[in-house]
């Protein structure tokens, strides 16, 4: 039958378990501390209350315990109650079960303490505060406080306790800040391999897409009776003048479309009976303040000034629809497909003309490819290099080029005269007389004396007639004694010289 808690305070059990003593101490605490709420001081109330409200089980414990004749005694009726159930405490099990107590998976360090506290009022313990400290430090479950506690010298309980909880705190914020972080990071993933596997899905559509596109006419693939029944077998490409594709598949017209250049005087490299797919690639400049004056230059184009930005990049030449309007030139159609830089799409092309354009010491004609609407003109790198707007001094002629140019400065009569009058020049090695050289060193490198390699021996000879003969002409000279810098010789064979 279960017991009924009258006013908070439940009924005594004193057969529960072997913790008899402990548990009846709390509960005459609790008694005690009912009394003091109550307002009851007087004994034969006070006792008649703790007969009432142990139980019946401890009422009969009681009436068969001797000294219990004074009725009014409520000191004495405890003093009893005590010897009887305190006799009952078992200090080695107290202890065991102490010894054996550890911190839980949620527990606080806070809350282990009050644990082991409570505890230790039943072991009888010489000194509580140092046997709960060796607990904590022996059943505690971080091992960063077990290490720091063992670091310390003559900690106390209270040192240990404030190292224990200020340490639970920093590792609760950092958790919580990592949590966030990691929570934005996995977001941020998310959102990649969304994108990433979209992206392969839209890669892998394309694909398929562009396999179901003949390579050769350009039609639906595959063709329902194998190559031979492809429109494009058989035929010859008007591009390369090649067999079994259309000009349209051509590969070699692929790879024109990103040649940068055009014609001015002659045949235009982009003229309408070019198919549709030719494109042409220039730069379109919309900066509110550019870091640096972009290259402008001021043109006279059929008796008109107009401003051009140089685009070395621009592989055609193009004029804006307002300054067309100033020209009295006739608009022819193209097929021409120009495309700004990184853009997909093509810019409005109206037409194209041709214009004379002056400077003041070239002139010629070109053609100009009219944009809709109000944008940069620009002149390309042809037309410019042309006009003598754009000099590349460093760049490198084949022989053929140099030849021609030599040629033209000089007949053979100058060569011979100049072979004939400097002929001291041309004969054994040339040497800058007065003149010292001085080797610029970076003093704070440190010097390095590299070993010496071994030369093989079947080329010793022809390496020591070398050395002498650089020696005897004056190149290099022999030295004795030590040098901070020491590089060694390296004698591989050559095809013009022995060494």
């Amino acid at each position: 039958m279960a017991a009924i808690a009258s006013d908070g305070i439940f009924p005594f059990n004193p057969y529960e378990s072997s913790t008899t003593g402990p548990r009846w101490e709390h509960w005459v605490e609790r008694l005690n501390n009912f009394f003091v709420v109550k307002g009851i001081t007087e004994n034969k109330v006070k006792r008649a209350n703790l007969l009432h409200y142990a139980g019946d089980e401890v009422f009969s414990i009681f009436k068969s315990l001797p000294d219990t004749v004074d009725a009014e005694s409520y000191d004495q009726a405890i003093a009893t109650l005590n010897q009887h159930f305190t006799d009952k405490k078992n200090v080695d099990y107290e202890r065991v079960t102490f010894r054996e107590t550890k911190q839980e998976e949620d527990e606080t360090m806070k809350q282990f303490h009050s644990r082991l506290r409570k505890l230790s009022k039943n072991c009888d313990f010489h000194s509580a505060d140092d046997e709960i400290k060796t607990q904590i430090i022996s059943r505690c479950r971080n091992h960063k406080i077990r290490q720091r506690a063992l670091e310390t010298q003559q900690l106390t309980l209270i040192n240990l306790l404030d190292m224990a909880n200020a340490m639970e705190r920093s590792e609760a914020q950092a958790s919580s800040i990592e949590k966030n972080i990691k929570s934005e990071s996995n977001a941020r993933e998310s959102a990649y391999k969304v994108k990433k596997q979209y992206t392969k899905k839209t890669r892998h559509q394309q694909r398929e897409t562009r396999s179901k596109k003949c390579y050769f006419c350009a039609g639906n693939y595959p063709h329902a009776q194998g190559r031979k029944s492809c429109p494009a077998f058989g035929n010859q490409c008007r591009n390369c003048g090649r067999y079994n594709h259309f000009s349209q598949c051509c590969l070699h017209m692929k790879q024109k479309k990103h040649v940068r250049q055009t014609e001015d005087n002659s045949e235009s490299e982009y003229s309408d009976e070019e198919p549709e797919v030719r494109k042409a690639y220039v730069t379109i400049c919309r900066h509110n303040k550019p870091q640096r004056k972009p290259p402008k230059v001021k043109l006279e184009v059929n008796d008109n000034n107009i401003t051009f930005l140089l685009d070395t990049g621009a592989a055609v030449n193009i004029i804006d629809e307002t300054h067309f309007k100033m020209l009295d030139c006739k608009l022819e159609k193209t097929n021409t497909k120009i495309y700004a830089y990184q853009a997909k799409k093509p810019l409005p092309v109206l037409g194209k003309i041709t214009a004379e354009v002056k400077t003041p010491k070239y002139i010629m004609k070109t053609k100009m490819y009219v944009i809709k609407g109000k944008e940069e003109c620009l002149l390309s790198y042809h037309t410019a290099e042309k006009l003598g707007l754009v000099v590349i001094p460093t760049a490198i002629k084949d022989k053929e080029e140099i030849f021609a140019t030599h040629a033209e400065q000089c007949d053979e009569a100058d060569d011979q005269e100049i072979l004939t009058t400097y002929s001291d020049r041309f004969k054994g090695i040339g040497k800058l007389k007065g003149y010292k050289a001085k080797l610029h060193i970076d003093k704070t490198i440190q010097p390095v004396a590299q070993p010496h390699r071994r030369i093989p021996f079947h080329i010793r000879e022809r390496v020591t007639k070398e050395l002498e003969y650089l020696e005897t002409n004056d190149i290099i000279e022999k030295i004795s004694g030590p040098t901070p810098w020491v590089s060694p010789i390296v004698t591989p064979p050559k095809t013009n010289s022995p060494v």
